[in-house]
């Protein structure tokens, strides 16, 4: 984890779905790209499971039970 005075810059985790699909399908998030706005959860949860995982090697069928 990183510290700013304004920010702490950590890695997601799986309890961070409901922030992370919260923050992402605002536009305002997206202005830059507005094709990559998610608005399917599932989709959100896929990309996370990526994002939290992706250096562990796990497939999504091993994380059932964690984001369960």
């Amino acid at each position: 984890m990183r510290q700013t005075p304004d920010y702490v810059l950590d890695r997601p985790c799986a309890d961070d779905l409901d922030q992370f699909f919260s923050i992402d399908p605002d536009p305002r998030v997206w202005t830059h790209l507005l094709s990559g706005r998610l608005t399917d959860e599932e989709e959100a949860e896929a990309i996370l499971v990526r994002l939290v995982f992706a250096d562990r090697e796990l497939t999504a069928a091993q994380l059932g039970a964690t984001l369960a």
